[in-house]
């Protein structure tokens, strides 16, 4: 029996489920005061019997975090289950969409309440007023709305943000962490943890709500309470991956003497971590990545968006294509990989423009055969970002409900001036294969290794198969007969269900 039960929505059906760490830092302050159960729908496949049997025990409230997308079509599929068997029980919905769009949740029949912005203390607050059944108090609640007389109301929140050092630890023991370390690793032997150190990122892009959403300021913990953090979950777990999932690791010259505290602390409870970070290809400084990489730095995951040096300007990423090449230089010459993330289909992209983009992930993957290129994501403007006003300026029609926003995807094509949608989302499903760095010779060694999973075994295979296909299409910027992401992705969902 729990006070409250906080649900993770899945994103996609072939979701990564990386353990929830907004969830469980929700968790770890409402616990002050009430009991808390999550549940993850990406890892629990009975989610609705799970849930059922806590709606059974009469909760003060479900919440349900969503980003703009995927989170909001699973969220509310969340939600409709709990008014279907629990009508009278509160669902709340808070993270990154509720907090641009909280009348238009709220008008929502399956929205009772939201939380805006970081949502520790608010739904502490929140939830206390539920216990008291005082809805006179919810007027007094910043960064919460709710209905009243079927009416949205939303109470601005407070200035200023949460000092992460105050915060108490993540409430790990409210998830399965052994079945998210399983679920993430790639074979037997890889033990992968994620985890978060900082909130924000202080930087210009036009296309990121974190301009508005952390008002372009960049929090940290302590590196002492990071690494004590990480001592006790190697202690319980023994995990020897490390994701750390800040939006930024390191944004200054104070910062990464944090990071490299955090990462001789990292090497001292285990030598055997290796781990990631998120870090700006601008900031590629030698002497700090040799060091990181001495303790245990294995990759790096840069947006770099665009090999288009006018992109690059339009979008204010201030960045050039030289730091991109320089950034590939760096991480080959020290030996660690880099993911890069690209977009296509920017506002006032050209054919040109997009073909530079496609030439430059070649070059990457040319200078350091350790580098991997996400798949190339189809432009969509975001919410509480610079570039969705203008996007409405040129056509785009802005979804009118909480459930129009639910089939939003990086995916697929969404705004006006991209014509030719086939093309495009062939472009997004075949840059997997046209951008794969695996050579035939380590696919077929990676399809005699016992400890890979098989759904690995299975993608890679289909990676290789497909892949000089792909390049050709490609290099050539031959776009014709667009067909194979029609075709191929029901196939490929189709194996992998059955051999996951």
């Amino acid at each position: 029996m729990a006070d409250i039960v906080l649900v993770q929505p899945k994103t996609e059906e072939n979701d990564i489920p990386y353990a929830p760490t907004a969830l469980i830092c929700l968790a770890a302050v409402a616990e002050r005061e009430f009991s808390v159960r999550i549940v993850d729908t990406r890892l629990d496949h009975d989610w609705k019997q799970t849930l059922l049997r806590e709606l059974e025990t009469g909760p003060l409230c479900v919440g349900i975090t969503a980003m703009t997308g995927g989170q909001i079509h699973y969220g509310l599929e969340v939600a409709r289950w709990v008014k279907r068997n629990a009508p009278d029980i509160p669902v709340v919905w808070g993270g990154i969409h509720p907090t641009y769009y909280p009348e238009q949740t709220l008008r929502s029949s399956y929205a009772d309440y939201v939380v805006l912005n970081e949502g520790e203390m608010t739904l502490l607050a929140l939830v206390r007023a539920l216990k008291q059944g005082r809805r006179s108090l919810l007027r007094e609640i910043p960064g919460i709305g709710f209905k009243e007389n079927g009416l949205p109301v939303v109470n601005p929140r407070e200035g200023g943000f949460l000092n992460l050092d105050e915060m108490p630890e993540p409430a790990w023991h409210l998830i399965d962490v052994p079945r998210y370390i399983e679920a993430l690793g790639v074979s037997g032997q890889d033990r992968p943890l994620n985890i978060n150190t900082s909130r924000g990122c202080p930087f210009r892009c036009k296309f990121c709500f974190e301009l508005s959403y952390n008002d372009r300021t960049w929090r940290a913990r302590r590196a002492d309470l990071v690494i004590r953090e990480v001592a006790k979950l190697h202690d319980m777990f023994g995990f020897n991956r490390l994701i750390i999932h800040d939006d930024l690791f390191a944004v200054h010259r104070q910062s990464m003497a944090r990071a490299i505290e955090i990462a001789k602390g990292i090497h001292e409870i285990a030598s055997d971590i290796r781990f990631t970070i998120t870090h700006r290809v601008d900031q590629y400084d030698t002497q700090w990545l040799t060091t990181m990489r001495q303790h245990g730095l294995y990759q790096t995951r840069a947006g770099v968006e665009s090999g288009s040096p006018r992109i690059l300007k339009s979008i204010a990423k201030d960045i050039t294509v030289d730091q991109i090449l320089n950034s590939a230089r760096v991480s080959r010459d020290l030996d660690f990989e880099v993911t890069y993330s690209f977009v296509i289909g920017w506002p006032g992209e050209d054919d040109a423009d997009r073909q530079q983009t496609i030439d430059l992930a070649f070059r990457l993957l040319e200078i350091n055969p350790r580098a991997w290129i996400f798949p190339l994501w189809i432009y969509i403007p975001y919410p509480g970002t610079p570039h969705f006003s203008e996007a409405v300026a040129q056509g785009f029609q802005e979804p009118q409900s909480l459930e129009d926003w639910a089939e939003y995807s990086w995916g697929r094509v969404q705004v006006p001036w991209i014509t030719e949608v086939a093309k495009f989302e062939n472009i997004h499903y075949l840059s997997r294969f046209a951008l794969n760095s695996k050579t035939l010779r380590t696919v077929v060694t990676d399809l005699g290794d016992e400890y890979l999973k098989s759904v690995i075994k299975v993608r890679r295979l289909g990676g290789i198969l497909l892949k000089d296909w792909a390049r050709f299409r490609f290099k050539h910027a031959f776009w014709a007969f667009p067909y194979e992401y029609r075709v191929l992705r029901r196939l490929e969902s189709a194996i992998e269900r059955v051999v996951r």
